[in-house]
C-alpha cells in the first residue's frame, strides 16, 4: 500500500492552535541540524519565526500518513530567494519526498535557481538533486558555521 505524502506550507495555516504545533513540528525535525549549525535554535526562533509574520520567510513540511517527515526553511525578499534549510528524516530519504519539498520550494520561491549552501559534511547527500535540478557551485567558504568546515554556495 503506497503512503499518502503531502506538502503545507505553514504561511497558510490560520488556526493559532495549528500554526503553533506544525511550527513545533518543523523545529523538531530539525533540531538535529544543531551539530552542523551551532545556533540553529536561536536562528530559529528570532529569524525564521518572525520572518513568518513578515512574509520574508517560510515553512514547507512534508507529511507522509500525518507523520511529519521532512522540511524546508525559506527566505524570499527582494533581494534573496534561499533554501536556507532541508531535511528529511533518515528513514523516509530515498522515497522523492526532499524531491517534493524542493519542488515546492521552488515553486514558493518563484526561481528554478534558489540559493543554497550545503556543509562538506552534507554534501553527499545532495549530489543526485545537484545534479537534477542543474544547480551551479558559486563558491565555496571555510568556517561560516564551523571552524575549518567548508560550506558549498550554489546559485
Amino acid at each position: 500500500m503506497e503512503q499518502k505524502t503531502y506538502f503545507i506550507e505553514l504561511s497558510k495555516e490560520k488556526n493559532h492552535i495549528e500554526f503553533s504545533k506544525k511550527l513545533n513540528e518543523a523545529y523538531k525535525i530539525t533540531d538535529i541540524v544543531g551539530n552542523n549549525y551551532p545556533k540553529h535554535f536561536e536562528w530559529f526562533w528570532t529569524k525564521l519565526v518572525p520572518g513568518l509574520f513578515l512574509n520574508e520567510r517560510e515553512i514547507v513540511i512534508a507529511y507522509v500518513e500525518n507523520i511529519p517527515v521532512g522540511v524546508t526553511f525559506l527566505k524570499k525578499t527582494k533581494d534573496e530567494k534561499k533554501i536556507c534549510t532541508i531535511l528529511v528524516l533518515e528513514e523516509y530519504r530515498r522515497k522523492g519526498i526532499g524531491t517534493g519539498l524542493i519542488d515546492k520550494s521552488i515553486q514558493i520561491l518563484e526561481t528554478k535557481t534558489p540559493l543554497i549552501t550545503i556543509t562538506e559534511k552534507q554534501i553527499y547527500l545532495f549530489d543526485k538533486i545537484i545534479e537534477k535540478y542543474n544547480w551551479k557551485l558559486d563558491e565555496i567558504k571555510e568556517g561560516v558555521y564551523l571552524k575549518n568546515i567548508k560550506e558549498y554556495i550554489y546559485n
